[in-house]
């Protein structure tokens, strides 16, 4: 499907008419094919007007493709970030489940007594941080030390 550029350039919004229907490919092979002809400077000015006016218009379709190219892109990298997304976020929910109750509890660093365990509903290892032993200890035996 070769478009010849128009005997007059008539308005924008006509040329943009006349190249609406095609493909990126055909609009940039034309707008390559003028690019070439007004550089061999060989025509006439008034043709050298209207294939550059003819070039914008295939140059705007082009632009028109590549922006919709752009938006399509956009939007499957949108759709792959939130696939992406929700599939690590599936991952980590299923890496919790499959931990059970296996958590590290923790009190805060303010509390008296802090412990750390692990927990299984049939198993708690814990450590209570305490008091040394000597500290503990106390004598309780009734003798008097010499008396």
């Amino acid at each position: 499907m070769n478009h010849e550029p128009p005997s007059s350039a008539g308005t924008a919004a006509q040329l943009d008419a006349k190249v609406a229907n095609l493909s990126y490919e055909e609009a940039r092979a034309q707008l390559v094919e003028i690019v070439s002809r007004l550089e061999q400077g060989s025509i006439p000015l008034e043709e050298s007007i209207t294939l550059w006016e003819f070039g914008e218009a295939l140059a705007r379709r082009c632009e028109s493709w590549l922006e919709g190219a752009r938006e399509r892109l956009a939007q499957v990298q949108a759709q792959a970030q939130a696939q992406a997304q929700a599939q690590a976020q599936a991952q980590a929910q299923a890496q919790a489940q499959a931990q059970g109750n296996y958590q590290l509890e923790t009190q805060t660093p303010t509390s008296p007594n802090p412990t750390a365990s692990f927990t299984d509903p049939s198993v708690t290892i814990a450590h209570q941080n305490s008091a040394p032993a000597s500290a503990k200890s106390t004598n309780t035996s009734t003798e008097n030390p010499k008396d």
